[in-house]
């Protein structure tokens, strides 16, 4: 695959985030009930969460912010270090406590890699999996469930799933 300036420059930044080391990871939502702020990623899987928009990797030197971006095409992933998120009335939720992330907080990344889809002629990002030294993988897409019983996930959408499942992050397609 051909990848253009954009496309590398994108891979350059993703490959700026190796070595850091996470201290605390969060969430930002929509705040769909702003009198009765109430999480929504949660899915019936243990092992995906769903986030409609961004997910904050807190490390000791940096700000690391994943979201649905549309700088590739409408929906795809993007990734800002230390810069200002362009989302406003979200919530942010603290998940450092949280099962689903125990086995990354205090860990450093040692690779990312990026899982390019071409769809509309262009190639763009549409997945991201995040390895770490103590051998976790986190795995990261611009995809949602349409319903609630959807056993794949649908990509190309304005939202993203989260899976710290291989297995289960291959079935349900969230990576491929």
């Amino acid at each position: 695959m051909k990848l253009s300036e954009k496309h590398i420059n994108f891979k350059n930044k993703c490959k700026k985030i190796i070595g850091e080391k996470i201290q605390k990871i969060e969430y930002a939502e929509i705040n769909y009930n702003p009198e009765k702020p109430t999480p929504f990623f949660e899915t019936r899987s243990s092992k995906i969460h769903t986030i409609d928009y961004s997910i904050f990797f807190i490390t000791e030197k940096n700000t690391i912010e994943f979201y649905w971006d549309s700088e590739f095409t409408q929906y795809a992933l993007g990734i800002k270090i230390n810069e200002k998120t362009i989302f406003t009335k979200t919530i942010k939720w603290n998940l450092s406590e949280n099962e689903f992330w125990k086995n990354v907080i205090g860990q450093k990344i040692k690779a990312v890699e990026i899982g390019w889809e071409n769809e509309f002629g262009e190639p763009y990002p549409q997945f991201i999996t995040i390895k770490f030294e103590n051998t976790t993988e986190i795995y990261i897409s611009a995809a949602e469930f349409i319903n609630d019983d959807d056993k794949i996930a649908f990509g190309f959408k304005d939202n993203l799933l989260v899976s710290n499942d291989k297995k289960i992050a291959l079935e349900t397609k969230i990576i491929m």
